[in-house]
């Protein structure tokens, strides 16, 4: 049995398979469209002329599909640029939440991260020496340079309690503490510097050795101090250290504040008082 097609039906399903795209749509709509219009308004005009058919049937299909492939050659082109604008808006507001999700992703595993340090440096701060204490405090006010090969800045490093910086020299480097602990670590000198002060003020010995200290003192220093507070202060090396020089042939003392504690004390006490002082045996009440 044969199968008869329609020559209207055949020109159908070749228009059909030629519609592999958005702007080929375009384009023949926009010829369908001005061929309507051209037998609708044009044609009355035309048939005016009294032109043979066939003629008529010609001019009449250059005009509607020479203007309807133009325009829909017009239309698709506005379609390329609009659509691909709108891709681009498309595309740069997906890369916008992506960054923004793997910003958030990127934040969140930091803050994991300091807290696992922050963590670390609570458990392992009571353990760790004196040196490496000074040193944490230290890079809380400004960055320092330190030998990577010491033995008290390897552990920090390791720990990821602080971070190595530029090379200065050979294995000495620039060092900064991590953000993570800086408060901690300040908190803990804080309340160090406190408890330590008030330990000092409460032994009777502090008010001869701060009235030494006192900057007003200096133009005429005729305040004696007796050997045996200066024993103590030696035993008591905090917030205010002090040793006899060894190598001087009579006998000098050197006082100075510990790292932290001039300052603290000059505000807590309301007072001014030298960094660091010598004094000779005049000043020294030698007792027996």
């Amino acid at each position: 049995m044969e199968i008869y097609m329609s020559d209207t039906a055949a020109t159908l399903i070749k228009i059909t398979s030629a519609l592999t795209s958005p702007q080929a749509c375009i384009k023949y709509i926009s010829i369908g469209v001005f061929m309507c219009i051209t037998l609708i308004w044009i044609e009355p005009a035309l048939v005016k002329m009294a032109l043979p058919k066939d003629r008529l049937t010609i001019a009449l299909s250059f005009i509607g599909v020479g203007t309807g492939a133009l325009v829909g050659h017009i239309l698709s082109h506005l379609y390329d640029f609009i659509y691909k604008n709108y891709k681009i808006r498309q595309d740069a507001k997906k890369a916008e939440i992506e960054t923004k999700r793997q910003e958030a992703l990127a934040l969140e595993s930091k803050k994991a991260s300091d807290e696992q340090i922050l963590q670390k440096i609570k458990e392992s701060f009571p353990h760790l020496s004196s040196e490496q204490k000074e040193i944490l405090r230290n890079l809380t006010l400004s960055e320092v340079t330190l030998d990577t090969q010491a033995s008290n800045v390897a552990p920090l490093k390791f720990n990821h309690f602080i971070f190595q910086g530029v090379q200065i020299k050979n294995s000495s480097f620039l060092f900064k503490i991590n953000p993570a602990i800086a408060e901690f670590i300040e908190t803990q000198w804080n309340t160090e510097i406190k408890n330590n002060t008030d330990l000092f003020l409460s032994k009777n010995e502090s008010s001869e050795i701060l009235e030494i200290l006192k900057s007003s003192n200096q133009d005429e220093p005729t305040t004696i101090i007796s050997s045996r507070t200066l024993d103590t202060l030696s035993q008591d090396s905090i917030p205010i250290r002090g040793s006899f020089d060894p190598d001087s042939p009579e006998p000098t003392y050197y006082f100075w504040f510990e790292h932290g504690y001039h300052q603290y004390l000059e505000k807590f006490l309301g007072e001014s008082f030298v960094h660091q002082l010598i004094i000779d045996k005049n000043q020294i009440h030698f007792n027996t």
